[in-house]
Parts: structure tokens; sequence; C-alpha cells
């Protein structure tokens, strides 16, 4: 858009109206690849509309990640059933779906924008490795940001009561099982696209050190996001402002950054000392001990769902009291 901004003000050389050219075709080849869409999906909608609610099959029953979450979990039945729960509701549901995708579309921007710039020497960032490295890194922190935004999104509070009524008190499972779901979810596509991106840069023992560096990252992070959570998901109502954008903001714009490319560049120059993938992997390892002796320590504090769903009775009187303001 520069290029065909310079061409309208008739400046630039040949270079610049190739380039507006290319911009101009590339914008209308989206517009027609939008209206194709939208089309489509108008189309799609309406024969939903028509037809009988389908099974919720293999991704609904998301039997591969629950397994990994399983595993994860050990042998405690409680932990299970709220990963469970966690996952079946993440993708059955489009409510708490749309928090995660929003997030992951911040990060692949974050990725498009830096894909056609250059460094201060003029090298493309596209053939650097650091910026490579760390892509899988970039989407693993907004995913984690909407997964956290998406447990303060109610699935079905009236049903809540499942929870009052049979989960245990005084339990780290809540916590545990949260953790599981999260690291399923989040760190076998995390894992393979690592591996799949430093494959090409190192020989498979690097993409291998590079992948596992991923993982331990993938649970410390999840570790991280749990602390900040404190109530099983999706079993209160919704409370504004838990985001808190006005104070954290600079979390949102530097912090990505941190741990996408400055983990990579801090990954690549450990990889030229002397055992420096080694005692970097070692430090990750010691990160991930510590986070988990916290979470499994708070999550005795995670209470079970208290009764503060909110009546959806239409024959409820509201009363003002303005009684008192009559007779004065």
């Amino acid at each position: 858009f520069v290029a065909m901004s310079e061409q309208l003000r008739g400046a630039g050389g040949a270079k610049t109206a190739a380039d507006a050219r290319g911009a101009a075709l590339v914008t209308l080849t989206v517009v027609a690849g939008a209206a194709r869409l939208t089309l489509a999906g108008y189309r799609r909608q309406l024969q939903g509309a028509l037809a009988p609610a389908a099974s919720a099959g293999a991704i609904g029953g998301a039997r591969l990640i629950r397994g990994v979450a399983r595993a994860l979990s050990g042998s405690n039945r409680v932990a299970h059933a709220i990963s469970d729960f966690i996952l079946m509701t993440i993708v059955r549901n489009r409510a708490q779906q749309a928090p995660i995708v929003f997030n992951a579309a911040l990060g692949l921007g974050m990725i498009m924008v830096r894909f056609g710039a250059r460094d201060v020497s003029g090298i493309p960032l596209l053939q650097r490795p650091d910026f490579l490295l760390g892509i899988p890194l970039m989407l693993t922190f907004w995913v984690f940001v909407g997964l956290r935004a998406s447990f303060f999104v109610p699935s079905e509070l009236p049903a809540a009561w499942t929870f009052r009524a049979n989960a245990p008190e005084n339990t780290n499972a809540y916590v545990l099982g949260a953790r599981a779901a999260m690291i399923a979810l989040v760190a076998p596509p995390a894992v393979l696209l690592a591996l799949g991106l430093a494959a090409p840069l190192v020989d498979w023992t690097g993409a291998i050190q590079h992948a596992l560096f991923v993982l331990l990252l993938v649970a410390a992070f999840a570790d991280f996001t749990v602390l900040t959570v404190e109530s099983i998901p999706f079993t209160r109502p919704y409370i504004p402002g838990h985001a808190k954008l006005k104070a954290r903001w600079p979390l949102y714009v530097f912090g990505p950054l941190g741990f996408a490319w400055g983990l990579a560049a801090l990954e690549l120059l450990a990889w030229t000392a002397t055992n420096g993938g080694t005692i970097l992997l070692s430090f990750a390892v010691f990160v991930v001990v510590i986070f988990e002796f916290a979470v499994r320590r708070a999550g005795h504090y995670w209470p079970a769902p208290t009764d503060d769903t909110p009546t959806d009775d239409e024959s409820a009187v509201t009363v003002l009291d303005l009684a008192g303001f009559a007779q004065t």
C-alpha cells in the first residue's frame, strides 16, 4: 500500500509501479475471496438451520487430547473429570472458542507484520533463524491468553450445581485438571510446528531439542496461566473487565515479543556456547518445577462454584424502594 500511495502521488519508479500493481491484484483477490466465502457461509448457515442436529463426532469427543490430559493428571480421577469438562466445553461451544480464535489471530497478525520486514542490516526477517524459531512461541502466548479469557465465559451456569453437590473441598485436583487440559490442547500443535520450522535450519537433534524447549515453555506458561484463574473454568458468571487492559497493556504489547523472539534469540545464543543447549533445557526444567510447586500449593484454594448464578425468572419483581423519596 505504500507503493500504491507513491504511485497515486506520481512518485517512484518502475519498482514502485510493479509493487503497486501487485498490491492492487492482491487486494482485489482478497475482496473477491471474501465475497465468495460470505456467500458460501450464508448458504451453509441456511442449510444448517433446516438440518437436524449433528452428533458430536470424533472432534466433539476430543478423545485424543482428553487422553493426553488424563495422562498428565496421573491417577487423580477428579482431575480427569475437570480436564474432560474443560476440553469438551471448548471443542463443543462457540462462545468459548471465540476468545481463543480471536487471540490466536492477534498472534498470527504479529507474525505476518514481521513476515516481510527487514532488520537494521537489511536482511529479511524471514531468513533469520530466531524469527522462524519464535513463531510457535508467539502463537503459544496468544492461545494461552485466549484460553484464559475463555475460562471466564460461562457455559451452562445452572449446571454448576453438580460441582457444588459432588466436588470435594480443599483439593488441588481442579487446578491440576485445568493445567493438564491446557497443556494437552496447546502442546501437540506447538511441538509439531516447532519441529517443522527447526528441521530445515538444523539437524534432527537440534530440531528435537528446540521442540523440547517449546514443550517446557508450554508447560511453564500453562502453570502461570492457571495461577491467575482461581476457580473452575466456565462455572462463574462473566465478570466484565477481568482482563484489566488499562493496567496490563504492557504485558500484552511487550510480553509476546519477549516470549517469542527474545527466547528464540536466547536459544540461538545457547546453541553457540559449549553445552549451552543442555544448560538452557536444565534451566527450563527448573522453572517448570518451580511453577508446578506453586500450582499444587495454590490449587488447594480453588473453591467449588458457589450458588451465584443470576436468576432469569421473568416473574421476579425488583423493588426500587422509592417510598422514602415519595414522602419527602
